[in-house]
């Protein structure tokens, strides 16, 4: 009987394994959780049952309680079982059900002189033939006779008989007193002595399987639950086993399994805890709920917020008080922005759970709203989580980081101030981490440095080891800012040789060395770590492995880490991971000119994380950089939708509002992004560009020079194939595009550098999947993306674009398919922008790009005008931000470049010009000699423009006319005609040199969009009228619109420049004077351009016949080569100008300038540039084919009297000519160039120009030299 009641006492023992308790997860680093079984103090806490309700009955009480009874009786919990019947037997004395119950267990339990007890009572509040007397008379009596069948040599005694029987003894069991001493031990709570006992019995006889039971509960109570489940299992294998041991073996088995998964858990192993958990979470022992808390909080450290709160609601309905699982409920709808939820069921905790529940919920909260850019809330967020846990150490190390990124650094380091003075190692951890995001790394090391070596956790030696390593990463980072990149590449180097970094610091070393210019062992580095990843790591340590993987195009690795990195945990993480790299690998594409491979890579970005702003802010960047300023003003828009401090996102639409020319935009824009960050050198830089553009140079060199002092602290910018496969964006806008220019230039050999390749049998790009993504990936940004548009035309139906089986594909790139782009965060926000073509009409007539021959008429030449400054002078327009020439130099490098150019256009200038310039013809009439010089000083008032005057001493010289051309000068062919008429032979006197001398004299004012000068044709000539004219320009994105009105001199002859004296009368005529209206437009598309102009003029001259004329000129180029200050331009030229009169002859009326009534040209120009930091040379070449035809002319086009007596003459005599014959002449037209420039220090230049323009017998050399000094910098 006493075996009995021990093995009874060892099922109700089994209980005090359930009060294992599982802690809400924490904001911190890692989850955490208390131990599974606690202390011996708390083994077998008593589990009172709750009162009744008020208002119940007496019979409603007693029900309650006899519930309760036997639910705590199948528990194995006799003891409160019996607790619970003597309470309802206190609340109803002689309640027949209660004495039924007391009477049924007693004889259960072998206590047979109890159940006798009980079944008396009962027969006298009921009666003898009760059905309930009955059986339990029956069961009494079989128990007693069990009892005597079990005893020998032992005096049982019938209690209801009174008689005593003697049997006798069976064998003696050889550790049956051990046994019997162990469960009384065991009933005394004394564990260490019921072990010892069972042990000896076990000794004595190793088969005895009670002792083994027994030994079997203490395991349980340990928390040693594999050895509790072989003993128990050990013990049901016997006669009655699994009756009296069955449950007890459950219970181990579901304790072991839950201890397992703990330690899962607790060790980071989320998955391998979710899975164990899982199960035990399902079933139906009386202990789940802590597996379902277990199991819920797994879920949530794998990042299924949706799972968890799943598990979490089933574990209250198992439990509805339990307050793990109220806090993780409340958590789990919180990591899914259900943030008011949360608070109500957290409001439902009591105790210090319910602060740090709250305060996680709260911190959850503020960095939800900082993401959306409501800094006001997110702080007030960050205040109610350090108020509902004052004492938690990351809620005030997260708002002191907030106020110190709001500028209030006194503030945040006063709260953070008990932290600095606490001696707890988790208050030190979270100030160690303030001061490394302050930049104060060696402060870090020294606050981690007074952990206790006993208590520096993992979490804390790796922050030591990482602060270290990343201390040496912004020293690195500064030397490169500073010009000094092998310095850092050395420091990195010797930091890897020396110590034995983490993970995901390798990767941090990884990519600083590739920005700082050593690829080769930033690649090795990461290459390494694609080919063997470690087993475990957080997808988010592979961040700059994966940016230099996809910058240097490594994308069959980077796809190989990928893969690895989607096994791991928590999944949001690899959703930033996929991000990461489509956004960098996009940025590379677009670079490179790939613009539909950049469009797919992101596309394919999309449809793992669709939430991420990275991604959407490459999309911007491509549309920026593509020329498709609406849709990147959209995107820019919808980034600020979702953070209105987003600093990228504004300096990106500013960068589109400057190409757009809505400079007041960009200037607000760009001001909020300084605001926000004050220290970014690359915003200042930006500013620059965009006050440099709206001609404002003054306030640009002021931005510049703020970003060179930023750059020279160490304070840079912060860092930041076309076959399309299925994705988030739709159809791909820049396919189309790719298409055409492969059919333009189709490949035969290996691939062009930059060049996307668009074949059929590209390799695709597929990003891996998440194993759950289709349940797990949130809602994409559906209401604010915008949506790309076709462009330039539909995509065929038979390319590889409109194929929806190319994404099952699902093939990597290979190693290397793409060129290595030098990485620079600076230059991924900038859009790479080609100039347009300088196609500005010259200060004097231009030439019609073809001559007449040396004997019919002089050709025009444009005559010296001063050149404006660097800013304009380029292309005659305005620059915009991130030119393709600048777009591969470093920050330092451009800002130094762009610092040089601006000091030079806004400083006093003084430039001295000498031009040459000959052209063959008739001595004396159309043959022509000039030189001049130039002399130009000029300031820039208030930075905006360059205000100067100039002096231009001329001299310009015909030579001396033979006879021949004698007989065609003035009113000279009027006499010849009458003594030819008489028959008389005349020799007319000689003329001297045709030469005339002078100095003009201008003002001029441009500020790029607007030019304009006014001055005097040369003083000393013969006739002296005003010269000048204004031109604007408007830039509209890329392309560019410009007007002139003006009025200039003619300079094709001396006599069309300066006037001539008729030899006979005196008279003078000539000096020209064109004036002219004109129109133009250019466009630029990145390696190419189109231009356009028309032209309107009317033409007059002292004594010369009035004159009317257009001219259009229109062509298009090409750049194969434009990187590195190499330039390779290819274009197409075509001309076409008429004229009303044919006036290019010399007699008295005529002009003595080109004139055709028909005038085309066509032509293919070819120019090579090479630019490098102190000089600049340039050589190019034209040949085309140049046609014209000319009216006849009257000799005396504005004197009739004198054109009636010619005529007169002529139709005496044949061979008076009273008109000039017509003509027209086709053929080949060369030109050819020459030119450099060196610039000295100081910003002073000297340089030198040759060309050479002929067709047929016409030649025309020029030769210029010039010499600008900067007299002082302002």
């Amino acid at each position: 009987m006493r075996t009995i009641a021990f093995i009874s006492l060892a099922s109700s023992l089994l209980a005090s394994t359930a009060i294992a308790q599982v802690q809400p997860r924490l904001p911190t680093d890692k989850p955490a959780a208390q131990p599974l079984v606690p202390g011996a103090k708390t083994l077998k806490p008593e589990v009172a049952a709750p009162p009744p309700a008020q208002g119940a009955t007496q019979g409603g009480v007693v029900q309650v309680l006899l519930n309760q009874a036997a639910s705590q009786r199948k528990r194995g919990r006799n003891d409160l079982s019996l607790q619970a019947l003597q309470r309802a037997l206190k609340e109803s004395p002689n309640n027949p059900q209660v004495l039924q119950r007391l009477a049924t267990y007693a004889i259960e339990d072998g206590d047979v002189g109890a159940g006798d007890r009980w079944l008396r009572q009962l027969r006298a509040v009921t009666s003898a033939s009760d059905p309930r007397v009955v059986a339990l008379d029956r069961a009494l009596k079989t128990r007693f006779a069990s009892s005597v069948a079990n005893s020998q040599d032992t005096a049982v005694v019938d209690p209801r008989q009174g008689r005593t029987e003697t049997k006798p003894s069976p064998p003696i069991d050889p550790s049956g007193a051990s046994r019997a001493a162990g469960f009384e031990a065991l009933e005394r709570k004394d564990l260490a002595g019921a072990e010892r006992l069972f042990n000896q019995a076990l000794r004595e006889r190793s088969n005895d399987l009670d002792a083994a039971g027994g030994l079997g509960i203490i395991r349980l109570q340990q928390g040693r639950f594999a050895d509790a489940e072989t003993l128990l299992k050990r013990a049901s294998g016997g006669a009655s086993g699994e009756q009296r041991w069955g449950e007890a073996l459950r219970s181990a088995q579901f304790f072991s399994t839950l201890s397992r998964a703990r330690a899962a858990y607790e060790g980071g192993r989320f998955a391998q805890a979710e899975q164990d958990a899982r199960p035990l979470a399902n079933g139906q022992n009386p202990d789940r709920i802590e597996a379902q808390v277990l199991w819920g909080q797994s879920l949530a450290a794998l990042g299924r917020p949706t799972d968890a709160e799943t598990a979490f609601r089933a574990a209250l309905a198992t439990a509805p008080q339990r307050p793990e699982a109220v806090a993780g409920l409340a958590q789990a709808l919180a990591d899914q922005a259900r943030y008011d939820e949360a608070s109500e069921i957290a409001a439902n905790l009591t105790g210090p759970t319910a602060g740090q529940t709250r305060a996680a919920i709260e911190r959850a909260r503020a960095n939800e709203l900082q993401k959306r850019g409501d800094t006001f809330g997110s702080g007030a967020a960050l205040s109610a989580a350090l108020t509902a846990n004052p004492n938690n150490p990351w809620s005030r190390y997260d708002y002191a980081k907030f106020l110190a990124d709001q500028g209030q650094e006194a503030e945040a380091q006063s709260l953070m101030a008990p932290l600095y003075q606490s001696s707890d190692p988790e208050a030190l951890q979270a100030a160690a981490l303030y001061s490394e995001s302050r930049g104060r790394n060696e402060e870090a090391v020294g606050l981690l440095r007074r952990v206790p070596e006993a208590s520096r956790t993992r979490a804390v030696r790796d922050l030591i080891a990482r602060v270290d390593a990343l201390s040496a990463i912004e020293q690195a980072k500064r030397w490169g800012a500073q010009g000094r990149p092998v310095d850092g590449v050395s420091l990195l180097r010797g930091l890897m040789s020396r110590t034995s970094p983490s993970f995901g610091v390798r990767g941090r070393i990884a990519e600083t060395l590739l920005d700082l210019g050593d690829s080769y062992q930033s690649t090795a580095l990461a290459l390494e770590a694609a080919r063997q990843p470690p087993a475990s790591f957080k997808p988010s340590e592979a961040s700059g492995f994966l940016a230099v993987l996809a910058q240097t195009g490594q994308d069959a690795a980077a796809i190989n880490l990928l893969n690895a990195a989607s096994q791991q945990q928590p999944q949001s993480e690899y959703r930033g991971l996929a991000a990461l790299y489509s956004a960098r690998r996009a940025d590379r594409l677009r670079l490179a000119g790939d613009f539909a491979g950049a469009f797919d890579t992101l596309s394919q970005g999309f449809t793992v994380a669709p939430r991420d702003p990275m991604l959407l802010s490459a999309l911007a960047r491509l549309y920026d950089t593509g020329d498709l300023a609406p849709q990147a003003a959209q995107t820019y828009d919808a980034l600020l939708s979702i953070n209105p401090n987003d600093y990228e996102a504004l300096a990106g639409s500013a960068r589109v509002a400057v190409r757009t020319g809505d400079y007041d935009r960009a200037n607000d824009l760009l001001r909020r992004a300084i605001a926000i960050q004050p220290n970014n050198a690359d915003l200042y830089y930006q500013l620059g560009q965009m006050e440099q553009a709206r001609g404002r140079e003054r306030a640009a060199l002021k931005a510049f020079e703020r970003a060179q002092g930023l750059l020279a602290r160490g304070q840079g910018g912060q860092p930041g194939a076309p076959a399309s496969l299925g994705g988030a964006l739709g159809p791909n806008p820049f396919a189309a595009r790719a298409m055409a220019q492969a059919a333009e230039s189709p490949s035969y050999g290996a691939p062009t550098y930059g060049a996307p390749a668009v074949s059929a049998a590209a390799p695709t790009f597929a990003l891996p999947q998440l194993p759950n993504a289709a349940t797990a990936q949130p809602q994409a940004y559906a209401s604010y993306a915008p949506a790309p548009v076709q462009s330039f035309a539909p995509i065929p139906s038979n390319s590889p674009q409109s194929d929806p089986g190319a994404m099952s594909g699902g093939l990597s790139l290979p190693a290397n398919s793409n060129p290595t782009a030098t990485p620079s965060y600076a230059q991924a926000g900038l859009s790479p922008v080609d100039s347009a073509p300088s196609y500005a009409a010259p200060a004097y007539q231009a030439s019609p790009y073809g001559a007449a021959p040396a004997a019919l008429a002089p050709m025009p030449t444009p005559a010296p005008a001063y050149t404006p400054p660097r800013a304009y002078a380029a292309t005659g327009r305005t620059q915009v931000v991130g030119s393709a020439a600048d777009a591969s130099a470093p920050l330092p490098t451009k800002v130094r470049r762009e610092i040089a150019a601006l000091r030079q256009s806004t400083a006093p200038q003084l430039e001295g010009v000498a031009n040459m310039r000959a052209r063959s013809g008739e001595e004396g009439t159309s043959r022509l000699f000039e030189a001049n010089t130039r002399i130009a000083a000029s300031v820039s008032p208030f930075g905006i423009g360059r205000l100067g005057v100039a002096v231009n001493p001329v001299i310009i010289s015909a030579g001396a006319p033979k006879q021949a051309a004698i007989a065609n000068i003035g009113t000279n062919p009027l006499v010849n005609a009458e003594a030819i008429v008489a028959g008389n032979t005349i020799v007319l006197p000689a003329l001297d040199s045709r030469s005339e001398a002078g100095a003009g004299v201008s003002v001029f004012y441009d500020s790029g969009p607007i030019s304009l000068d006014a001055g005097v044709t040369p003083l000393g000539f013969m006739r002296k009228r005003f010269t000048g004219g204004l031109t604007g320009r408007l830039d509209i994105g890329e392309a560019q619109v410009r007007a002139t009105i003006e009025q200039r001199p003619v300079t094709d002859s001396v006599l069309a420049y300066s006037g001539d004296r008729d030899p006979l009368t005196g008279v003078e005529w000539g000096g020209v004077i064109r004036r002219n209206a004109s129109l133009g437009a250019s466009a630029n598309f990145g390696s190419a351009g189109a231009y356009l102009d028309a032209a309107y003029r009317r033409l007059t001259g002292v004594n010369v016949a009035r004159n009317t004329g257009y001219e259009i000129n229109a062509g298009a180029y090409f750049r194969p080569i434009d990187s590195d200050g190499d330039q390779l331009q290819i274009g197409l030229n075509a001309n076409m100008q008429a004229y009303d009169r044919n006036l290019r002859f010399f007699s008295f009326g005529q002009g003595g300038y080109f004139s055709p009534q028909q005038f085309v040209s066509v032509a293919l120009p070819v120019s090579y540039t090479k630019e490098r930091e102190h000089w600049r040379a340039k050589a190019g070449f034209s040949v085309g084919v140049q046609s014209y035809s000319e009216d006849s002319s009257p000799i005396f086009p504005n004197n009739p009297a004198a054109q009636q007596a010619i005529e007169s003459y002529a139709a005496a005599d044949s061979t008076v000519l009273a008109r000039y014959d017509s003509a027209s002449k086709t053929g080949i037209g060369l030109t050819g160039q020459l030119l450099g420039e060196y610039k000295f220090r100081g910003g002073s230049a000297a340089g030198g120009e040759l060309s050479l323009d002929t067709f047929g017998i016409y030649n025309e050399y020029k030769f210029r030299f010039y010499l600008r000094r900067i007299l002082a910098s302002q």
